[in-house]
Formats: structure tokens, C-alpha cells, sequence
């Protein structure tokens, strides 16, 4: 379980892809206090 505290930020990156030049979208969340970055989840546009 993830806990939302105000030391943890919520990430959406655009990330293009060089096998077919699509770009995916990938949330995170980013912890400052564990140094943790966890994928929420993968969309793929």
C-alpha cells in the first residue's frame, strides 16, 4: 500500500520509445523520504 504524505509527489513522464516511435506514458510515485520511485502504472498511447 502507498502511502500519499506530503513528501511524496505524483509524476507523469513522457517516454518515446526508439523501437516504433511511440510514446509511452508512465506514472509515478516518487518518495523523497524512502528515495523510492514507484510505477503506478503504463499507458500506452
Amino acid at each position: 500500500m502507498i502511502q500519499v504524505s506530503p513528501d511524496t509527489v505524483y509524476l507523469e513522464l513522457w517516454v518515446k520509445t526508439n523501437t516504433n516511435g511511440s510514446v509511452e506514458t508512465r506514472q509515478y510515485l516518487a518518495q523523497f523520504t524512502t528515495g523510492k520511485m514507484i510505477e503506478v502504472q503504463r499507458l500506452n498511447s
